[in-house]
């Protein structure tokens, strides 16, 4: 069956009245191109698009399908989901979960002034994102990867920033040009939209803060547009071509240090490091190796926060945060996320199915890797495995003897 409805697909795709001999392309997928048209403000369409489409509202009819006896992996996610669509619930707590989380990472509930960026720890406040929350953009970024020599090797990778709005910001950024490849909207309209979504969302704190009074509109503004410009400025330290290289904590550190004048705000990368594998009691030492993409990107760091002081740095990290949260927010905060997503969908409902399924897609391969690498078991079983190899040899070493 699936066989002949992938033909019916293939040849439903073909322009019959076009010559194959003047445009082949043409001829072999023009039907499908005029019975696919990008929906409302989406920028393409394809048959990668289709499928990735189709596949998710596939898991969304797994993940909804509440019989069944699951395996706990798929209960859990089946009750994320579910939580995340609460969306009435969300309403009714408002930006308490949204507060909630900005507490833990030690970040301000309210949006930062002077008085809580004074004891701000760079190093403590970047391993608490990075620990809590997979925000990608939040100075850099971090991941894993192959070790380049060695398939069975992996590595931690350094990455420079990623802006989940790359488009908006690289007007000012490394490529300027970038956005004449994107027809949707004018570069103009592209940094007005993103502005006025971060204020937006900024008056959505100052006003249930001062809860219904009126609140300074101008410095909601400026603070929007500032945390537009820092990120514009970071985006002027990645490099237009990168390649991959393998180095040791010890260099990355002396490559930051080299250009780091303001020692205020410092980042320590072993630490940062160490914390993150505490749970694992995992020793890092400055030997420690990683893989980085973005070498030069980091040489510029040191001169970038040169110049910037504590309240404008907490300022844009506050924000990245409550730009990652805006998603799983109030109905306000997601409606307000959609001005400037080039990819998203008028119809709410499929809105927040997506980014539900993106939080499971996000969140339960973690927690297995987490629950799997702290679980004692693990550890015992490796001893056992150990041992009975150990004992193989043994014997096998005794025969050969014998």
């Amino acid at each position: 069956m699936k066989c002949v409805l992938t033909a019916d697909r293939i040849t439903g795709a073909v322009n019959k009245e076009a010559d194959p001999c003047e445009n082949f392309y043409d001829y072999a997928c023009g039907r499908w191109q005029m019975s696919h048209r990008p929906r409302h403000n989406l920028k393409y369409v394809s048959v990668f698009k289709q499928t990735e489409a189709d596949l998710k509202n596939k898991v969304i009819d797994l993940l909804m399908d509440a019989e069944g006896d699951d395996p706990l992996p798929v209960h859990l996610a089946k009750q994320l989901f579910t939580e995340c669509m609460k969306t009435n619930l969300i309403e009714l707590l408002g930006l308490f979960p949204v507060k909630q989380v900005l507490r833990k990472l030690g970040l301000p509930q309210d949006i930062p002034d002077g008085n809580s960026s004074s004891s701000l720890d760079l190093t403590q406040q970047l391993y608490a994102i990075h620990y809590h929350l997979p925000v990608p953009d939040a100075l850099f970024q971090l991941g894993i990867t192959v070790h380049p020599k060695n398939e069975t090797k992996k590595l931690l990778l350094y990455h420079h920033h990623h802006p989940r709005n790359y488009a908006a910001l690289n007007i000012m950024g490394p490529d300027p040009e970038s956005y004449l490849r994107r027809k949707k909207r004018s570069p103009v309209q592209y940094v007005m939209d993103e502005l006025k979504y971060r204020t937006l969302i900024l008056e959505i704190f100052e006003y249930e803060k001062i809860k219904g009074a009126k609140y300074p509109e101008s410095h909601i503004r400026t603070t929007a547009f500032k945390t537009l410009v820092f990120e514009a400025e970071l985006m002027r330290l990645i490099p237009k071509r990168s390649t991959c290289k393998i180095v040791k904590l010890k260099e990355l550190q002396a490559a930051t240090d080299r250009s780091w004048k303001n020692k205020q705000l410092k980042i320590d990368w072993k630490t940062l490091i160490q914390n993150l594998f505490n749970h694992v009691k995992k020793k890092i030492d400055t030997d420690y190796e990683v893989v980085t993409d973005a070498l030069d990107f980091f040489n510029k760091f040191g001169r970038f926060f040169a110049k910037k002081d504590r309240q404008t740095v907490q300022l844009f990290i506050w924000w990245k945060v409550v730009d990652f949260l805006s998603a799983h927010g109030t109905r306000a905060m997601r409606d307000v996320r959609t001005i400037n997503d080039d990819n998203s969908d008028n119809d709410q409902d499929t809105v927040r199915s997506m980014e539900c399924i993106k939080t499971v897609e996000n969140v339960v391969p973690l927690a297995v890797v987490y629950k799997l690498v702290t679980h004692p078991a693990v550890n015992v079983t490796k001893m056992k495995v150990e041992q009975m190899l150990s004992d193989i040899k043994e014997s096998l070493m005794t025969k050969m003897e014998d």
